[in-house]
């Protein structure tokens, strides 16, 4: 279950666009929604990636911030940055791992991923959508492609929207290891708790 209103702030809508199994969702939001279907459809993929996301947005925003974007003007990422979708290839994200796709020409076009979110803030209406595009297998970029501004002063006014996703887990341990906070959340997105 997502439920998504919390205080004066809540999302109401989400699109998802060429992300792991998911070609084109788009779905609006009230305060508590329910994602049922069966194994493999993509309900997990879904809550992986709002919390992609949010791993993108907050490291372009940052990197806008201190004047650090790459060469494209994106924020660089790192697959193992993924905590809560652990991957060994990039490509993992995109839909059956394709990264480029033939235009109409015939010339190589990348396909970029694209997470747009809508939402309501002290009554008014902003939206930020978030592209990446791939780079190598360890690595892809993010860039804000819309509404910049509004998520950012979001962020800066510490009202900016954070994801939880805890993938399910199984084993139960008789004795437990002390672990360091990055082991911890390694685990955690690994699902290995």
């Amino acid at each position: 279950m997502l439920h998504v209103k919390q205080a004066d702030k809540m999302i109401t809508k989400v699109t998802i666009n060429n992300f792991k199994k998911l070609e084109e969702i788009s779905f609006p939001l009230s305060q508590s929604v329910v994602i049922i279907g069966p194994n493999n459809s993509g309900k997990s993929a879904v809550f992986q990636a709002l919390c992609l996301w949010e791993i993108g947005v907050t490291r372009y925003i940052q990197a806008l911030q201190k004047g650090d974007l790459n060469r494209s003007g994106a924020a660089t990422i790192n697959r193992q940055d993924l905590l809560n979708s652990p991957i060994a290839d990039a490509k993992f994200l995109w839909r059956n791992r394709k990264v480029t796709e033939k235009n109409e020409q015939g010339h190589a076009e990348l396909v970029k991923p694209e997470v747009e979110l809508q939402g309501e803030e002290e009554g008014k209406n902003w939206i930020c959508k978030a592209a990446f595009e791939f780079l190598n297998a360890e690595s892809f970029s993010c860039r804000i492609v819309s509404g910049a501004d509004e998520i950012a002063h979001l962020y800066n006014s510490g009202k900016g929207i954070h994801f939880g996703f805890l993938q399910p887990m199984s084993g139960i341990s008789t004795s437990e290891d002390k672990l360091t906070q990055g082991s911890i959340e390694r685990k955690l997105g690994e699902g290995k708790t």
